[in-house]
């Protein structure tokens, strides 16, 4: 987890796009569950919408959720942050993707 770096919501926010390829930490409250590879959620304790996918499938997350993100930044319209191997490290809060 030591390449992953926490990142202001504000500058994950404005700036995504030049974060893109960088190893980000985020906290985001999940408000919408697409698919089990898929997540919308907003930065916690702010409005702005991220995208989380990950490379396998995950189970035991739910709306309302606040979970912290592990993964790499990419492009689309909206910050998305690729999470690429999902494992759960407890089940209160903490979840790494």
């Amino acid at each position: 987890m030591a390449s992953y770096q926490a990142i202001n919501p504000r500058e994950l926010a404005s700036y995504a796009d030049q974060h893109i390829g960088d190893n980000v930490k985020v906290k985001v409250t999940i408000f919408n569950i697409v698919d089990d590879q898929d997540l919308q959620g907003v930065i916690y304790g702010r409005y702005d919408a991220v995208c989380i996918a990950t490379s396998v499938p995950f189970s035991r997350i739910y709306k309302g959720d606040v979970i912290n993100v592990y993964g790499t930044v990419s492009c689309c319209d909206y910050p998305q942050v690729v999470a690429a191997s999902p494992e759960i490290a407890m089940r209160s809060g903490l979840w790494i993707l």
